[in-house]
């Protein structure tokens, strides 16, 4: 099997199409191929529930290939390399356990993902060595600059200590 590339607005940024296969027994897809992608050291899996909203993060040094495997997540990704045309543009993509796609994120861009469902399963890998969160980038998911649209499910959403102190864009400026 060959994965497909479906370029998205930001460049570097994109989609990989996968083959499912379903029968009566249920479905199989293949979702890495050490022969195809670029290859990774770290796999990471998150668990949140309905509301949570985990981000936005990265880092320079990881590119993240990213699956939702049980339950419905809102992601977004911005473009965070200052010295690219696109600094600051984003995209949003919902996703949940029947889309047939990944999303490859280059280093230097965000990501950040809502929970759409009761419950999500936010699989992830990480193309070089973990990077603490200290030395992570990390953008308040509110920033007015970013003017994401979060489809929010209430109010507020359920956010770490983490996010909710981290800075806008002007205040790392």
């Amino acid at each position: 099997m060959i994965f497909k590339k479906e370029e998205t607005e930001l460049q570097g940024v994109y989609k990989i199409l996968l083959e499912r296969f379903s029968d009566e027994r249920g479905s199989i897809v293949n979702l890495f191929d050490t022969e195809q992608l670029p290859r990774f050291k770290i796999d990471k899996l998150t668990r949140s529930t309905r509301n949570v909203l985990r981000g936005l993060h990265g880092d320079s040094t990881n590119n993240k290939l990213i699956y939702c495997l049980q339950g419905k997540i809102h992601l977004v990704v911005v473009n965070y390399d200052k010295n690219s045309a696109q600094y600051l543009e984003k995209i949003q993509i919902d996703m949940d356990e029947k889309s047939a796609f990944a999303v490859y994120v280059p280093k230097n861009f965000l990501n950040g993902h809502y929970c759409l469902s009761d419950s999500c399963l936010f699989y992830y890998k990480w193309s070089e060595s973990y990077v603490n969160p200290e030395d992570q980038f990390s953008i308040l998911w509110s920033d007015d600059i970013l003017n994401i649209q979060w489809p929010l499910l209430e109010e507020e959403p359920i956010l770490s200590s983490r996010d909710k102190n981290s800075k806008t864009v002007k205040e790392i400026k």
